[in-house]
């Protein structure tokens, strides 16, 4: 008796309540996000649909009272929403497998070396198949066999159409959640002519003018795509050591480098404190060049995700408004998910979702526990905590996606991602500095990335670091499903003032 009286004066179904409550929009976006998967699964007749909808609505219009059958009521709501919403989005071509068409294809990207071609991705303006033409927006992959193709340009060409985009079946299912319909080759014999682009993109001329600073080709490759997002550069053996140390991530664009980048334009920006309604026009300004950075990046999805949610904040601050950072996830995700249900589907949507997640129920709250610790050793520990807490959320998904475990992971990524910030830091200062300016920070980060490359090198070498383990679907779901149970333990335990605040 004595133990249970003790855990109910710890433990509160009413904390839990409250917390609850001050989280609708998560609430609201777990029954869309399941009802993208029910329309993959479950084809249903449209009446029963609305039928289903007219019910829940008319449970909130006549039973409003009752708080059960109001949160089913709206559960179900969205539920449908999210199953409508993914049959209407469903990707569709008209081109069938295997046929030789006359194409219009427009190259978006910078195309990225491989063994014996270069790699690129754009989209099928145009095709004609026996004297038909049809307009079309399908979006491709691009094998190109001719070296003076580049970005922007529009190619004039018959080729072959391929529904396959790799020989991975798991990275074709992530293309094609990606939105991408199939592939097609540029070879020299079957290209017509070839439309030069009239101007380059952002990202091709940050490219281009990070090529003036860097000598090392391997450390070139890492700040290239640590600050830039490309990764048309960089050796299969450094490739493979960053993956077998569980260090991929700090090597694709996401809500680290945002945070960086973000950091570094708040203090560039500071002045602008100094005006009337200075507050204001500083987070919009940093709002504005953040977004101008994610455009000179390539946009990716975990990129544009991260841009949103520090956009949120920045608006939330200069407001003067209380900010929920599971809202504001939550509303970055809907967002993500109305436009492109499958990218749900998406190893890397995942991946960034589920880290982001860990850091926002587990990592925050841990990390106000330390504000009362000198600063160097704040943010020591806040970065130990982010790393551990990100890569314990990750790591089913990454067992049951990739069939191994990188055991020094949780210890590798918080060194790294010391190095990380010096890179992405004088990277983004080499952009935007001119040219004498930008020497030094050049040097810096080219001698970051190689200190980084040569940790992780040295790591990839021990036989040990690595466990062959491919966790089943549903040992995934158990282990997030424990994760969830303590989240919510930790959500009913009682304050001792008695007051429930959450930021």
């Amino acid at each position: 008796m004595f133990e249970l009286g003790s855990l109910h004066n710890l433990f509160s179904l009413k904390s839990l309540g409250r917390r609850l409550r001050s989280v609708p929009l998560f609430l609201l976006l777990v029954p869309y996000a399941m009802g993208i998967p029910l329309a993959d699964h479950l084809l249903l007749a449209d009446w029963w649909l609305f039928v289903a909808l007219g019910l829940a609505t008319t449970v909130i219009v006549f039973w409003g009272g009752y708080r059960v059958l109001r949160y089913v009521a709206i559960s179900v709501i969205m539920l449908g929403f999210g199953y409508m919403t993914t049959l209407l989005q469903r990707p569709c071509c008209d081109i069938e497998d295997g046929s030789w068409i006359d194409a219009v294809v427009r190259v978006d990207d910078v195309p990225a070396e491989r063994d014996g071609y270069r790699l690129s991705y754009g989209e099928i303006e145009m095709w004609c198949k026996d004297s038909i033409c049809h307009a079309s927006d399908y979006d491709v992959v691009l094998w190109l066999r001719n070296d003076s193709i580049r970005e922007g340009d529009r190619v004039h060409l018959r080729t072959k159409f391929s529904r396959r985009m790799s020989r991975y079946e798991e990275y074709d299912r992530l293309l094609r959640n990606r939105g991408y319909v199939g592939g097609v080759g540029l070879k020299d014999r079957g290209i017509a002519w070839v439309e030069r682009g009239a101007h380059q993109t952002l990202q091709s001329r940050a490219i281009r003018k990070l090529e003036r600073y860097m000598l090392d080709s391997a450390s070139h490759s890492t700040v290239e795509a640590m600050v830039v997002g490309s990764r048309r550069l960089g050796p299969q053996h450094l490739r493979e050591a960053y993956s077998r140390t569980g260090l991929s991530h700090l090597m694709a664009l996401s809500g680290l480098h945002i945070g960086i980048v973000t950091m570094v334009l708040f203090v560039l920006l500071m002045p602008l404190l100094l005006l009337r309604h200075g507050n204001r026009v500083h987070s919009i300004a940093v709002i504005c060049l953040l977004w101008l950075y994610v455009a000179m990046s390539g946009g990716s999805a975990s990129l544009v995700r991260a841009a949103l949610m520090f956009s949120f904040l920045h608006l939330a601050m200069a407001s003067s408004m209380r900010s929920n950072s599971l809202n504001m996830l939550s509303v970055v995700l809907f967002a993500m998910l109305i436009y492109r249900p499958y990218y749900l589907y998406d190893i890397s949507f995942q991946l960034s979702a589920m880290a982001v997640l860990g850091i926002v129920v587990w990592g925050l709250p841990a990390i106000r526990r330390l504000a009362h610790m000198p600063y160097v050793w704040y943010s020591l520990l806040m970065t130990l905590i982010i790393g551990v807490v990100a890569t314990l959320w990750t790591l089913p998904l990454v067992s049951h996606t990739f069939g191994s475990i990188s055991l020094v992971g949780i210890i590798a990524t918080p060194v790294a991602m010391l190095t990380a910030y010096v890179i992405v830091c004088c990277g983004v200062f080499t952009l935007l500095l001119p040219h004498p300016l930008a020497l030094p920070f050049g040097w810096l980060a080219e001698r970051a990335a190689w200190l980084q490359n040569s940790f992780v090198e040295w790591l990839a070498k021990a036989d040990w670091i690595t466990l062959d383990c491919r966790l089943s679907a549903g040992c995934v779901v158990a282990i997030y499903t424990i994760f969830l149970l303590i989240t919510l333990v930790g959500w009913a335990k009682i304050k001792k003032n008695g007051n429930f605040v959450i930021r």
